[in-house]
């Protein structure tokens, strides 16, 4: 099976990273000195906000650039009117770009009483782009230190990341990613996507086509392969990490849901549980939205996530490796069955990565000692796991009888040992 991991925005923060636009806003404020109201919470920002204004207090043009953007000017004076995420951030583009396009003249008063062209909004939006790049660029060099038991025991094949950052592959492990949104880039040539969908009024849309999404997507050259890979089968589950499910990327999410026989959901709290109920209904609307989570074939689920925990990248990688078949050249005789046990335990091994495991050794002509070793602990592991995760009780059972039948039935032939 092919499982896709879709990331928000959440998904960093639940990483500690500073990455929300309260925290981008927060540093560029200091950055240039301004008196300000913004409070943050992030344990990291500190680091951040040191670090961007040791790296460019002594460049007076990006200063000069950060000061004068029209476009965080008139954040700055919303802050209070524009909610918590970054689709409030490009709500508010969009608003004074509909603003603009009622204006005969193309021109409006902006926070000094100044007007502004359209052309000075574009440009002002390519240099918040640029600030934006460094400003993560500088986030992005955050040690990562914790993981989350929900994505280990997701084991996601596929990474679809609405994020600028490559916070999976820093915390987890390299794989496959469609940066839906573009990515940042050390040398200040960034792939960013920051705009809306659209305007009102659709006649508008080439003329404020550097404002929008999918026409910036074009200009950066930015493929989205995972949409034809989906297509390819329905033997597809995906989970929302930290993602809103806003209206705003209605038409990737609605393809994601389609191309997927199971959907699971993270949520952190309650109110996020709420808003994406919401979300997901102005999406369907009531009567699909029912039919995806409460009927008897639904295939939206809704999870609560986990808390994060220490981990390191090198334990993840391991437990890939043993669950896909790859560790033997990694651990040798003695170290393998033990470590595989004490990782297991560690980072509380649940359904999906046990029969992956399972799914390898059936498929094999001659199996290891270790191999057989792991399967009979991970039938232990499985009968005292109470509370599940991606999987219901009865399929647990099933894999339990499945696992049971083939070391019962295995035929001694077939060992291999690993000198």
């Amino acid at each position: 099976m092919n499982r896709y991991l879709i990331l928000g925005n959440g998904f960093d923060l639940a990483h500690n990273l500073p990455t929300s636009y309260k925290d981008f806003l927060f540093v560029c404020a200091e950055y240039i000195e301004l008196n300000h109201t913004i409070r943050v919470k992030n344990e990291n920002i500190d680091k951040v906000k040191n670090g961007f204004i040791r790296k460019y207090k002594d460049d007076s043009n990006f200063k000069r650039l950060v000061k004068n953007n029209f476009w965080l000017k008139n954040f700055f004076n919303k802050l209070e009117n524009i909610g918590d995420n970054w689709i409030d951030f490009e709500i508010e583009i969009k608003n004074q770009c509909e603003s603009l396009a009622k204006n005969i003249n193309h021109t409006f008063i902006d926070l000094g009483s100044n007007k502004v062209s359209l052309n000075d909004l574009k440009e002002s939006l390519r240099e918040l782009i640029y600030i934006l790049n460094r400003y993560l660029v500088i986030v992005n060099k955050i040690e990562i230190d914790e993981c989350y038991l929900d994505v280990i025991n997701f084991m996601p094949t596929h990474i679809i990341n609405f994020n600028y950052t490559n916070t999976f592959s820093r915390a987890y492990k390299k794989l496959e990613i469609d940066y839906i949104h573009g990515s940042i880039d050390n040398q200040d040539n960034s792939t960013i996507v920051l705009g809306f969908e659209g305007m009102n009024d659709e006649k508008r849309d080439i003329e404020f086509g550097e404002f929008l999404k999918y026409i910036q997507m074009v200009q950066n050259d930015i493929t989205i392969d995972c949409y034809a890979e989906m297509q390819k089968t329905n033997n597809n589950e995906s989970t929302f990490f930290g993602h809103s499910l806003d209206e705003t990327d209605k038409d990737i999410i609605m393809k994601i849901i389609e191309c997927s026989s199971r959907v699971n959901i993270l949520y952190k709290d309650n109110d996020m549980k709420k808003s994406i109920i919401k979300n997901l209904i102005k999406i369907y609307g009531r009567k699909d939205f029912v039919t995806l989570t409460l009927s008897k074939d639904k295939k939206i689920n809704f999870i609560e996530q986990s808390n994060s925990q220490v981990g390191k990248k090198e334990d993840i990688e391991l437990i890939y490796a043993i669950c896909q078949g790859k560790a033997e050249k990694l651990l040798n005789k003695f170290v393998f069955g033990q470590t595989s046990k004490f990782l297991f335990d560690q980072y509380k091994i649940n359904m999906i990565p046990i029969e992956t495991l399972y799914n390898y050794v059936v498929k094999q002509e001659v199996v290891s000692t270790e191999y057989l070793y792991l399967l009979n602990y991970c039938i232990n592991r499985l009968e005292k796991i109470e509370e599940l995760s991606y999987r219901s009780k009865r399929e647990r059972n099933l894999l339990i009888r499945k696992m049971i039948k083939f070391t019962e039935e295995f035929d001694e032939k077939r060992i291999k040992i690993i000198a």
